[in-house]
């Protein structure tokens, strides 16, 4: 089996994100493609993040009826910072897939960092990793070694950011055409990035 994974803080998860693993489910012609939301992100203030059992609920609501989308807790079940190189080295075992090949699907924007990622050389061992590319995007500075050794994907997906959702939510601005309709409902149920009162 082919496997893919998708990692992220997904808060909240949006139609771009699904949109963007199911076509790289078909480009690729992987079995399935895995979401793997991070309990403790590396390189992010989790401070402001929704709590992990929450985004996880958020994840398994925007992948309902997306046959070829799963969710991963392998990083959720470990309470220490979320490496990308220990997901990798176990991930086989946590979802009992034994003879599948992995392959890691990164956004553009953090290959400029990969160098800074714990044991980059190992996870490039670990995976095939492929780099979604958008339109238009500036190649950032990378070392030939990495740049030989990753794949590249241009992507037809107009990305939406999270931040971006959140601060729409937080400013009262409607955000249904961006986020699927069962994240909205969890969304307005836990009163999620709204302004306090």
């Amino acid at each position: 089996m082919k496997i893919g994974l998708y990692g992220g803080t997904f808060d909240p998860p949006h139609n771009a994100h699904l949109e963007l693993a199911e076509w790289v489910q078909k480009e690729l012609q992987l079995d399935f493609v895995y979401f793997v939301p991070a309990a403790i992100h590396a390189f992010k203030n989790n401070v402001d993040l929704s709590p992990p059992q929450v985004r996880l609920q958020l994840v398994e609501n925007a992948i309902k009826g997306h046959k070829k989308l799963r969710v991963s807790c392998i990083e959720l079940d470990r309470p220490e910072t979320s490496y990308t190189v220990h997901t990798l080295q176990k991930f086989k075992q946590y979802e009992n897939l034994p003879d599948s090949e992995l392959v890691y699907i990164m956004g553009f924007d953090n290959l400029a960092e990969f160098h800074r990622w714990k044991q980059p050389e190992e996870i490039l061992k670990l995976a095939k990793v492929v780099v979604i590319r958008r339109l238009m995007e500036k190649m950032p500075d990378i070392s030939t070694d990495i740049d030989k050794k990753v794949h590249y994907l241009d992507s037809p997906i107009i990305d939406i950011s999270s931040t971006e959702i959140r601060n729409q939510i937080k400013r009262g601005t409607d955000v249904s055409n961006l986020v699927p309709r069962p994240v909205l409902k969890l969304i307005d149920e836990y009163g999620l990035y709204r302004q306090p009162t």
